[in-house]
């Protein structure tokens, strides 16, 4: 049976979700801080390229514990080749590029990555991936948190 991803992808976005970002929290309305213009910087300055990076180090490491099926440009790649993989996600410094979706374990969890963000959004994740991402997230000096649902 083909599986619909689209589909499946609605079905996700539905679910608890987390993410793997540069911050521990989500920044407060309001802060007095300059959150608009490290964002922007972070955006610009090739420090997007340098996370990228890490999130691709994450994702070779959560590879060893689970299957992925990586749906680039609405085409399913089951476990791809880590330079394929890096290559995917480097796809995303391009503007207006299409998401890149991992799929776990039989579609267990996915896993969400928009061009233009700066944080890997975990839909699904149960507690298992969830304190693997937590540790995975640590050794690349990233955060995994929840966000208010």
């Amino acid at each position: 049976m083909e599986i619909n991803y689209d589909d499946l992808t609605e079905d996700f976005l539905e679910r608890e979700y987390f993410v793997l970002d540069l911050l521990p929290e989500q920044v407060p309305a309001g802060s007095r801080g300059q959150y608009f213009k490290i964002e922007e910087y972070w955006r610009l300055s090739g420090e997007k390229e340098k996370l990228l990076e890490r999130f691709f180090r994450i994702l070779l490491k959560l590879n060893c514990y689970y299957d992925f099926d990586v749906l680039w440009l609405d085409r399913p790649v089951h476990n791809p080749n880590p330079s394929e993989l890096l290559r995917y996600l480097m796809n995303l410094l391009a503007p207006r590029q299409e998401p890149l979706r991992i799929f776990l374990d039989d579609d267990s969890a996915m896993l969400h990555l928009i061009a233009d963000d700066l944080y890997l959004t975990v839909y699904g994740p149960d507690e298992r991936l969830q304190g693997i991402l937590t540790e995975l997230a640590r050794s690349e000096g990233l955060f995994f948190w929840q966000p208010p649902q």
